[in-house]
């Protein structure tokens, strides 16, 4: 019997939403399926093809991530600390890649993609202070983000290099303050 979640899945024409690597695109409700799986290496995968579709190392936000966020969020909201960590870089990722302060000339998608994040602060605001410390790095850099984006550069140049410190790689997250 097909889940409820499995079924709002399906229910999307994932066609109309291009991702980095376009070819891929049409995999998002397999891995959105199985970030929910009970066996967390599971999980932790589909986290990570996740986080390259939708918000690939924080430099561009698929559209995908549109009907996605829904999906992350709700995973999120009973996730191990492991898995969270992964969904909240994800989420991270988003943020990041709406500014308007980082990233000029946002399409309307984007914009409403912001704003569904910014609705969604109650569930984010919950790893600030977690045991995890790399949950409450992310979950307080979104929180930053989101309530100061004029604190983040622009990007510069033709591929979106970045000027300005460096955020953080995937694997290797600084202590938050």
């Amino acid at each position: 019997m097909e889940s409820t979640c499995e079924h709002r899945l399906r229910s999307i024409d994932w066609s109309g939403y291009a991702a980095p690597f376009s070819a891929r695109a049409a995999e998002g409700p397999l891995y959105l399926s199985r970030l929910a799986d009970p066996d967390q290496r599971v999980a932790l995968a589909a986290s990570h093809e996740l986080w390259t579709h939708l918000c690939h190392q924080h430099a561009y936000v698929a559209p995908a991530a549109v009907p996605a966020l829904p999906f992350l969020l709700e995973v999120l909201d009973h996730a191990a600390a492991d898995l969270a960590v992964q969904i909240l870089d994800i989420v991270l990722g988003v943020a990041l890649c709406t500014n308007v302060y980082r990233c000029a000339d946002l399409p309307a998608w984007a914009t409403e993609l912001r704003e569904e994040l910014r609705q969604a602060l109650p569930r984010i605001e919950r790893f600030v202070g977690h045991q995890a410390k790399d949950a409450d790095y992310f979950a307080r850099r979104v929180l930053d983000d989101l309530a100061h984006p004029e604190d983040y550069p622009r990007w510069e140049g033709s591929r979106g290099d970045l000027a300005g410190p460096p955020v953080a790689k995937r694997s290797e997250h600084p202590s938050p303050l």
